[in-house]
């Protein structure tokens, strides 16, 4: 989401920071502006002692995305590494088409359906996140837990589809909900890894009652996997599996859980070049490879910069399980290519993805694709 010069400078020896004003774009949210600031407190922990990072976002198909995020890998001194964010959300055309892998964007094949906003809604909330994990002696094995409460507003547009579907959570409401997780940590590296890989299992719900309004239970698997060819090449791999209970409201049947969530099936981090939750439902798969080239190396404001292309295939389908899945290889792919600038655990990334949805989708933003 980044294109912009950089302001950045070493206010100590043990700090690093980089401040962006961001001029951004994504074929779902538009063209959008703000500013990202990322400090790093560097030492001998590995990636670092701590990181701060705060944004500002507004784009002009009416998204907002605020957030203050800080990770200290080891917290106080002890293994124990921790995450907490604070977060605010808004956006004037939220995605909806329908529950399944087969729901269709054509509206011919939704009678009923009238006005300008067929497939979309209004949506806003403010987010607080909290997750720690802890590691098992030297294996790399790392328990996590972590916690989020949510307090969403939803308004369905007149005529939409959300209006006549009306599924679980589409009226929105708080929800407070706990996870657990097992993670295998070999990656060498964070934002860009080398080599090696990482495995996680995770558990997370909500219990209506508990500053929710939603009961459901859902379980998350992820594989990630990196092969070093020679000094410039990785080949990269991930699986993502979700499943959820029957009643998961609306706002979580697009979500992939674990210690690091994401939106899809479709969009920025799941499955470039298809619409963003274009495909949503209780049981969720995505698959992604990459070949990641490092290019060039250089030295930009007294820090070294590496530069990199990228070519990439994403798939991902969805299961609703009423009996209307459809084959079960029916996935949805996108493929493309794209640019990477990083240091240290910076990275900028430029992609663009095609798919049968949409002809050319881009993304430029700030962070890894994983």
């Amino acid at each position: 989401m980044l294109a912009a010069f950089a302001l950045a400078a070493a206010v100590a020896a043990s700090v690093d920071w980089l401040a962006l004003p961001i001029a951004s774009y994504n074929s779902d949210d538009g063209l959008a502006g703000g500013v990202v600031v990322q400090a790093q407190w560097l030492g001998r922990v590995e990636p670092y002692k701590a990181a701060l990072g705060a944004q500002v976002l507004f784009s002009t198909a009416g998204v907002q995305s605020h957030y203050l995020r800080l990770d200290v890998p080891r917290l106080f001194g002890t293994p124990l590494r921790l995450w907490l964010g604070a977060e605010y959300h808004r956006e004037l055309n939220a995605p909806y088409y329908g529950l399944g892998n087969d729901s269709s964007s054509n509206v011919a094949d939704h009678p009923g359906l009238f006005g300008e906003h067929p497939f979309s809604y209004l949506r806003r909330y403010p987010q607080a996140n909290i997750a720690f994990t802890l590691p098992v002696s030297d294996s790399g094995v790392r328990l996590s837990a972590f916690a989020r409460y949510l307090s969403l507003h939803i308004e369905a547009f007149d005529g939409s589809l959300l209006a006549l579907e009306r599924p679980p959570g589409s009226e929105g409401g708080e929800e407070l909900s706990f996870g657990f997780g097992v993670l295998l940590d070999r990656r060498k590296g964070e934002a860009m890894p080398t080599g090696g890989y990482l495995l996680e299992a995770a558990l997370r719900g909500s219990q209506r009652g508990m500053a929710s309004e939603h009961s459901y239970l859902g379980g998350t698997a992820r594989a990630l996997g990196f092969v070093p060819i020679g000094s410039r090449v990785v080949l990269a791999a991930r699986v993502l599996g979700d499943a959820l209970t029957p009643g998961t409201p609306l706002f979580e049947l697009a979500r992939f859980g674990g210690v690091d969530p994401l939106e899809g099936v479709g969009g920025e981090r799941s499955v470039r070049g298809i619409p963003k939750a274009r495909f949503i439902g209780r049981v969720k798969a995505l698959g992604t490879a990459e070949a990641r080239v490092r290019v060039a190396d250089a030295r930009l404001l007294d820090r070294r910069v590496s530069f990199g292309v990228v070519a990439f295939v994403d798939t991902g389908r969805v299961w609703q399980l009423l009996g209307n899945d459809g084959r079960f290889f029916n996935f949805h792919t996108g493929m493309g290519g794209g640019l990477r600038a990083y240091h240290r655990e910076f990275v900028l990334r430029l992609d663009v993805g095609t798919s049968s949805e949409r002809a050319a989708s881009f993304y430029i933003t700030f962070g890894s694709f994983f």
